[in-house]
């Protein structure tokens, strides 16, 4: 008899540690809990330890931390470009869920991976498409900062009526294959030698202009220089023929023997002396 008891009692208390275990939970940072109670939803839970009603009560945890999403070199995503040039692109989506909007997260999703592959995985390549194809090939990779900032505003705007938050939208690498990246080598190389043939020509002509400026400046010079010596050339020729004058007069004067000739003319004193 004490052994069926000593049998019930421990059965009773395994029943009791098994309620006890069953009416706590534990919600971690970065998720919220969804109380659901015989399917209906009753509330939310934050991070912490929390009490439910056992075997009544479930909790859903829904993460509403950073995710990413990829399309890496194993899944790209394939499109084209206005021009028609194939592309692969290599994105990837950073999102995360509202944590105000977990209860309707589970209402219409169940879970963040549901809500992930039905949703965002299937509206991030439209937006990105739709996007993508304004841009011919060459001007995505000399807009590349516009371009991505064009993909994160498209994408964000076609999840606008979903419970989460684009956090981001990276354009890593666009690949438009071997053949393509081949013809912008030979244009670029073939834009940097017009480039230099065209720099080598503006170097020729104004090394030319200087030269003709130099010419003009020398025959200026020496136009200055014939002016100058022809100006003093006539400077001493006229000096040389006042001195001329007056060395006649000096010589008159020293030799004259201070008597004035026995007849002349009327004032001819002062011209004899070269005065008037």
């Amino acid at each position: 008899m004490n052994l069926i008891k000593s049998i019930v009692g421990g059965i009773a208390g395994l029943i009791m540690l098994v309620i006890l275990f069953a009416s706590f939970y534990t919600i971690d940072q970065g998720e919220r809990g969804v109380i659901v109670r015989n399917g209906a939803v009753i509330g939310t839970a934050e991070p912490g330890l929390h009490f439910k009603a056992p075997f009544i009560d479930s909790v859903y945890e829904i993460k509403v931390r950073d995710t990413t999403l990829a399309w890496d070199k194993n899944f790209p995503l394939e499109t084209y470009t206005f021009d028609q040039q194939p592309a692969k692109l290599h994105l990837s989506v950073t999102y995360r869920v509202q944590a105000s909007a977990v209860e309707r997260v589970y209402r219409e999703f169940g879970t963040v991976e549901s809500l992930e592959q039905r949703a965002i995985a299937r509206r991030v390549p439209d937006a990105i498409k739709n996007i993508f194809g304004t841009y011919t090939a060459p001007r995505a990779i000399q807009e590349r900062a516009k371009l991505s900032a064009d993909l994160a505003a498209a994408v964000k705007k076609a999840h606008m009526d979903l419970p989460l938050d684009i956090v981001g939208v990276q354009l890593e690498e666009i690949d438009y294959g071997p053949d393509y990246e081949g013809a912008v080598a030979a244009r670029m190389k073939a834009e940097v030698a017009i480039a230099t043939a065209t720099q080598n020509q503006k170097t020729a002509q104004v090394e030319a202009d200087t030269k003709v400026l130099q010419a003009k400046a020398e025959a200026q010079a020496t136009e200055m220089r014939g002016k100058a010596e022809a100006f003093a050339i006539r400077a001493k020729t006229d000096a040389l023929a006042q001195q001329g004058k007056y060395l006649v007069q000096l010589e008159i004067a020293q030799r004259w023997d201070g008597k004035m000739p026995e007849s002349m003319p009327p004032d001819a004193a002062m011209s004899f002396l070269g005065m008037k």
